[in-house]
């Protein structure tokens, strides 16, 4: 519903049910009246067609796109931000007749709400009013302890859990690796020339990419050069700084295909970073979406449209500080993926 006036419901009504004691990912975008929904990064994307004869995707168990009759993308009310349900009104007072016909409440826990890029903290909000909910996640609370007298499971990280495995998943703050994010990472110290290349053995994801890497640009190359560098022949994926502005680029075209596209680029412009100061860099992209964003506040997201943009990738290569093994643009600079 848009700003008490319309109704727009949308579903993917070909998904997987939720309530499978798993955690999910559900964005909601809009951008006009172009209104867009999905389900987990949409990782059970599919292709139509085989090798380079691709002729279309299947996404509807993960994403559903409409056009909205409203195409006012604010939002003008004057209620503070309700979630996981509406709170009852006193008097005569009464919500608009689209939000009761479809209010239910939800049961389970919630965490990374972003609203327009800006994370919100669930853990300290303002609270207007609030009934029948607490800080934590007691459905995860056997596995991660988060109450346990010796500490909670992840030392320097946030514990996800699930009901179906049980089993305590740490993501770990910069820094810090480890089982349990309870060893510190050392620096790296890359020189003229210099580059790390690691042995790809196993299979990493094809569909999504998630790339953390924490560094200090120092004063070579005038802030220009490559963080890291993953690839598979023509194909690659990209994170570095060029005139002291993070950047991230990806291209999964082949000159064996029909059709190509150009590079997709995400630059924070508007951020020029210092030479003495370390920053925590976040490159993020699946089939529908692309993201960067540096210590957590400044922030740019890309739409893709993967009619029109490929989105996999089986990587072979995984460098870091360079483009090639033949080594280039040095820095010093931690990584954590």
């Amino acid at each position: 519903m848009f700003n008490g006036v319309v109704a727009n419901p949308i579903q993917i009504s070909g998904s997987d049910a939720l309530n499978d004691g798993k955690w999910h990912t559900v964005t909601l975008y809009q951008d006009g009246k172009h209104i867009e929904l999905v389900i987990d990064s949409c990782y059970t994307i599919v292709p139509i067609g085989t090798g380079d004869k691709i002729i279309g995707i299947d996404d509807s168990s993960c994403r559903r796109v409409k056009i909205t009759a409203d195409d006012d993308e604010r939002l003008n009310v004057v209620a503070p931000l309700q979630i996981g349900g509406v709170a009852p009104l006193s008097g005569k007072e009464r919500y608009p007749g689209v939000i009761t016909a479809f209010a239910m409440y939800f049961k389970g826990c919630i965490r990374d709400l972003m609203v327009n890029n800006e994370l919100y903290d669930l853990g300290v909000p303002d609270y207007a009013s609030e009934e029948h909910s607490e800080i934590g996640c007691q459905l995860t609370e056997a596995a991660c302890g988060l109450n346990d007298i010796s500490g909670p499971y992840c030392v320097h990280g946030e514990c996800i859990s699930d009901l179906v495995s049980n089993v305590p998943k740490c993501l770990c703050d910069p820094g810090y690796g480890g089982d349990r994010c309870d060893i510190p990472f050392k620096w790296v110290e890359f020189g003229p020339g210099s580059f790390v290349e690691y042995d790809v053995k196993v299979g990493l994801e094809d569909k999504t990419t998630d790339v953390d890497v924490l560094f200090l640009p120092g004063k070579a190359n005038a802030g220009t050069g490559e963080l890291g560098f993953a690839g598979a022949g023509e194909k690659y994926i990209s994170t570095s700084i060029e005139n002291y502005s993070p950047t991230a680029k990806f291209d999964f075209s082949s000159s064996f295909t029909a059709s190509s596209t150009t590079p997709v680029e995400l630059q924070l412009t508007n951020l020029h970073l210092q030479d003495n100061i370390s920053y925590w860099m976040q490159f993020s992209r699946s089939p529908v979406r692309a993201s960067l964003s540096v210590d957590g506040v400044y922030r740019g997201v890309l739409p893709l449209n993967p009619l029109k943009t490929p989105y996999q990738i089986d990587i072979n290569e995984l460098l870091l500080g360079a483009l090639s093994v033949q080594g280039d643009k040095g820095f010093r600079i931690k990584y954590e993926d």
